[in-house]
């Protein structure tokens, strides 16, 4: 635009055109910037700019020396822009006119120097070199630009492709969260269930352990009442001894009855302390030997064919939830007890010594054992041993969770048809 300017003024001296030439395209050129920058009547304005450029280009080429200075730069200038705003459909037909433009007003510079004014052409080598680098530069913009175009449109692909792909992604991310939800909440329930089995499996020897103490509970009530009524015919008759006899049986009545509530109550008092009531219990100090011998009283008067060994130094603190703990006793006493044969006369020693910081808790039977394979997946959820029915593959799953919340350790090792030891280390309080 400087350029134009000073060729306007210096040259052809016609100071008032060029500054009206120049001013109304500075002009225009503001007013298709701000267009364009407000995204309003692109293509609209694209396509006026080019038709602009054209005829601004072609008047300064008769008006200002064609080829020579600023107007034959410049009809390359606006040739090689037309490119950008020309869509691939037409530029092939955008090159040849532009070839085909170059060409004309070249020739009409050559053979026809009266219509352009301030013409001067020393030979025309110079127009012929000048035709050639315009031609050259017109085909390398031309071909830089399908160039462009061509990666533009693989990159659009591209990001439409990936734009579906994320889109997917996305899609597969709510399923698998949605998938984890729902795995979340069936292993939440089988958990539930694994605990109620555990204290199901109770409940035979419990219910038998209770029920004896109430009948013996329900047996004297009948014969103390009939004592009763006679120790208060015997005092109206003033017979004192038969009185006193009397009283002493009903005593004796009176201790059986405590003797058996006391006996009741220790049993569900076992039975509460095991029973899960919710996993909302704080970490706390736990007394694991006081929690393993309630355990193994409950479990010896289900399962009285076994023989439960304990060796048990008293008072091993571990920081826990007590809940958890005894679910994790109860798991690992019934896998013990379900491995072992009818046949065989059932052995299960328990063990709880404090060593080196860790409480150190052993669990070892003479059941049927497992062999590495077994082992190697033991603690995996769903996995079982057991004939169908009888496990859920879920207590060994559950025990190594409960282990690793309490930052503890469990491992197993045992031999076939010979018996199984757990061994589990649990940090002092």
């Amino acid at each position: 635009m400087a350029y134009l300017t000073i060729e306007g003024i210096w040259i052809s001296h016609a100071r008032m055109t060029t500054i009206l030439i120049v001013g109304g395209l500075s002009l225009y050129g503001f007013a298709t910037y701000a267009l364009l920058r407000l995204n309003k009547f692109e293509r609209p304005v694209q396509l006026s700019l080019v038709v602009i450029l054209y005829l601004v280009g072609t008047f300064f080429w008769f008006w200002i020396g064609g080829i020579n200075g600023p107007s034959g730069i410049g009809i390359v200038i606006v040739v090689c822009v037309s490119f950008i705003f020309v869509t691939p459909r037409y530029r092939m037909f955008a090159l040849f006119a532009n070839l085909l433009l170059v060409i004309a007003l070249t020739f009409i510079h050559m053979y026809r120097q009266d219509l352009i004014t301030y013409n001067y052409l020393p030979y025309f080598g110079f127009a012929i070199d000048y035709l050639a680098i315009a031609i050259g530069m017109i085909l390398m913009v031309y071909f830089l630009k399908r160039e462009v175009d061509i990666e533009r449109k693989t990159i659009r692909y591209k990001n439409e492709q990936l734009l579906h792909l994320n889109e997917n992604l996305k899609s597969t991310v709510d399923e698998q969260r949605m998938t984890l939800r729902k795995l979340s909440n069936t292993q939440n329930q089988l958990v539930e269930s694994e605990k109620m089995a555990s204290i199901g499996k109770l409940t035979a020897g419990l219910a038998h352990e209770l029920n004896n103490p109430l009948n013996f509970v329900g047996g004297v009530v009948t014969p103390l009442k009939k004592d009763i009524d006679e120790l208060t015919a015997l005092i109206g008759q003033k017979d004192k001894d038969k009185a006193n006899e009397m009283v002493e049986e009903i005593n004796l009545l009176l201790d059986s009855i405590e003797n058996g509530t006391e006996r009741a109550s220790q049993v569900i008092k076992r039975l509460l302390n095991i029973t899960p009531r919710g996993n909302d219990v704080a970490m706390l100090p736990v007394n694991l030997s006081d929690l393993i011998l309630d355990v193994c009283q409950l479990v010896k008067k289900s399962n009285e064919q076994i023989t439960l060994r304990e060796e048990i130094q008293p008072n091993c603190l571990v920081l826990g939830n007590p809940i958890e703990i005894n679910q994790v006793l109860l798991n690992l006493l019934r896998n013990s007890i379900q491995a072992i044969p009818e046949n065989r006369n059932g052995e299960i020693t328990i063990s709880c010594q404090e060593k080196d910081k860790w409480i150190q808790l052993l669990i070892q039977d003479n059941g049927v054992g497992m062999n590495e394979e077994a082992i190697s997946q033991a603690f995996e959820a769903f996995y079982t041993t057991k004939e169908e029915g009888v496990g859920t593959g879920l207590g060994l799953f559950i025990t190594y969770g409960i282990i690793q919340k309490h930052k503890g350790r469990i491992d197993i090792s045992s031999t076939p048809d010979i018996g199984t030891k757990i061994e589990i280390h649990l940090p002092v309080a």
